[in-house]
């Protein structure tokens, strides 16, 4: 979690970068050149416009399909573009860094969580919830950890879809992620529940982060238990609502223009 403050700091300053550096390939304007002032716009159009036949007849030959580019190819994007710039490249392996050692402490957590070392999956006590199974955990930590965990994974994703050109086949595979993680997420509630305060203490990162990758009736209901824990802490001055979690969420991956990234020296007083 230390890592990512740092990564969504490259990105803003990523962002903010030109979009297009202009290399070698590209030529320059010549101002030297030549232009014909001669052009006589007096003609008959008729004579010089292509013709606007759109009959059927005109279809009758589709030669013109198998220059079309297939729809599950990458998209194209120039390597003399903003896409291949050293900084982005740079941040693109950062993240993938990250992503890795994410997946190898997964390898251990998903281990543990299989086997029923850390927790065991039951089906829902819950009326009318819209996830079938819930984990018991041994511990409100163990629970706090996997479900930061998770939370983790997703915001990297996300990270890495903002870098990622658009029609990426990887975009998918993300995608898919992220509400695969996002539904185990939600199999937490109810222990959260049982140990409220303290063991729902996670809920605050870890739903926000998964809300976006559920279905409406699953967020109705991240809604409605997450507004039932501030009623039980006697909350009264703040709500949770679509728009707050949706804004929250982009905050925690780095969207947002009024974003500030400072370092903070803190200086040792005596006491």
């Amino acid at each position: 979690m230390a890592e990512l403050p740092g990564i969504l700091k490259d990105l803003k300053e990523l962002n903010n970068q030109p979009v297009f550096e202009p290399t070698s390939d590209i030529l320059p304007f010549d101002p030297n050149l030549t232009i014909d002032h001669n052009v006589n716009f007096d003609d008959a159009l008729s004579d010089n416009c292509p013709s606007l036949d759109f009959s059927p007849d005109s279809l009758d030959s589709l030669d013109f399909l198998n220059d079309l580019q297939p729809v599950d190819a990458p998209y194209p994007m120039s390597t003399s573009g903003y896409i291949d710039s050293p900084a982005r490249m740079a941040l693109i392996h950062k993240v993938h860094t990250l992503k890795d050692a994410l997946y190898g402490l997964g390898v251990h957590m998903n281990a543990k969580l299989a086997n029923g070392t850390t927790a065991i999956e039951l089906p829902s006590i819950e009326e009318d919830s819209p996830v079938s199974t819930t984990y018991h955990f041994k511990s409100w930590r163990d629970m706090t950890g996997y479900s930061c965990f998770w939370s983790m994974m997703i915001l990297t994703n996300k990270v890495m879809m903002r870098l990622l050109p658009p029609y990426d086949p990887y975009l998918y595979d993300l995608q898919s992620e992220c509400r695969s993680v996002a539904f185990e997420i939600c199999k937490t509630w109810e222990d959260a529940w049982a140990s409220k305060p303290i063991g729902a203490l996670h809920t605050g990162l870890s739903f926000v982060v998964a809300y976006e990758y559920c279905k409406p009736d699953v967020q109705e209901w991240i809604i409605r238990g997450m507004n039932s824990l501030l009623d039980y802490q006697m909350v009264d001055a703040f709500r949770w609502s679509d728009e707050v979690i949706s804004m929250m969420s982009g905050k925690l991956s780095g969207e947002g223009p009024d974003l500030v990234f400072s370092s903070v020296n803190l200086s040792k007083e005596a006491v």
